[in-house]
């Protein structure tokens, strides 16, 4: 009888002591989603809001603000990206001071899966540039070169737009692109790029970035960075000029040399002299 009782209860107690295991380890696994949950929605970081757009044109440097208008801005930005279009841009991080680069990419913490890993992207390749009708809005196709620990993954370009509210406000941004960076799904890495430098002759911008992955592998960064073109944004000129009118000058978008040496194209023999015959003023003594 006792033996019988005996083995009831022990067999009362080893299930309650496995449902209190598994509410132990449901718990557990709760606990690990919350704070993976917390670190992904931690890997946005909003980057900084630049005071001003300083616009360099024809050697000279000023804030936008003081002789352009955001038409302007976003002409010169449609051309800027149309002469690069299907070209690679060099991705630099660069110092806001003096918009120096100092590395030759940009790079920011991760971790993919469990494995904690360098996340650098050092190019990006402009595959299609499309004009939004009647908004100061770009539609741009961005292939970023992004690799880690030595590894590129497969990802997808981003559907990027680049918008000027204002002659202080540029931005460049996407929804994500998807990245193959584990093997249980792929990872999506958003970028956001403020614009607050713009030099129109040599192809160059700068602002300040900030890169968010989530999913799989998360992490991110922000910084400065300098973006650089492979041609500068000429010609800006409000009227078209033949290909022909340019001549020998082979920098593009320049004008042809005007030439100084005057010459004479009609006979001096055919003209009629004038009837009209001047006589000086005679002084008064």
């Amino acid at each position: 009888m006792f033996k019988h009782i005996n083995s009831k209860i022990l067999f009362t107690i080893l299930i309650t002591i496995s449902l209190s295991s598994c509410a132990l380890e449901t718990i557990d696994l709760a606990t690990t989603a919350k704070n993976a949950a917390g670190s992904m929605a931690d890997t946005y970081i909003r980057p900084q809001t630049p005071s001003a757009v300083v616009v360099c044109r024809t050697q000279q440097c000023a804030p936008a603000r003081t002789n352009m208008t955001t038409e302007f801005l976003y002409n010169s930005m449609l051309q800027l990206f149309d002469n690069n279009n299907g070209t690679n841009a060099l991705i630099c991080r660069a110092d806001p001071a003096t918009r120096t680069c100092v590395e030759n990419f940009i790079s920011f913490p991760t971790a993919v899966g469990i494995t904690p890993a360098q996340a650098f992207i050092d190019s990006v390749k402009i595959v299609d540039i499309r004009l939004r009708k009647g908004t100061n809005i770009l539609d741009l196709v961005l292939d970023y070169n992004l690799s880690y620990n030595g590894v590129k993954p497969a990802c997808t370009p981003a559907k990027s737009i680049l918008f000027a509210r204002s002659t202080d406000y540029m931005l460049i941004e996407d929804a994500g692109y998807k990245c193959k960076m584990t093997s249980i799904g792929n990872t999506t890495v958003t970028t956001v790029f403020a614009i607050d430098y713009l030099d129109l002759d040599y192809g160059t911008i700068g602002g300040y970035y900030s890169v968010g992955l989530s999913g799989p592998a998360y992490g991110g960064g922000s910084g400065y960075m300098m973006l650089r073109l492979k041609n500068d944004a000429y010609p800006l000129k409000p009227t078209l000029v033949s290909p022909n009118a340019i001549g020998g000058n082979k920098r593009k978008g320049s004008l042809p040399t005007p030439n100084t040496e005057h010459k004479d194209t009609y006979d001096k023999s055919k003209t009629i002299p004038s009837k009209v015959q001047y006589k000086p003023i005679p002084l008064k003594k």
